[in-house]
């Protein structure tokens, strides 16, 4: 069983769970990926996510009926 403060940190990780993007800061070939999320959790108004370098970027399909 985790302690209070190891799930905690396992809830902010989020991993596998749906998320909100709030802004892509950083997308840039061989620097990591920064982006601003929200987890949608009681006390945590965003958090922020770090990738490896990028080693590629592939075009999104676009997708109809969103904005």
């Amino acid at each position: 069983m985790p302690s209070p403060e190891n799930a905690r940190a396992l809830r902010l990780r989020g991993d596998g769970e749906d998320l909100i993007l709030e802004e892509i800061i950083q997308c840039r070939r061989g620097r990591p990926l920064l982006l601003l999320i929200n987890l949608q959790l009681p006390g945590v108004l965003i958090t922020t996510r770090e990738s490896t370098p990028i080693i590629r970027i592939d075009p999104v399909p676009e997708i109809r009926g969103r904005s």
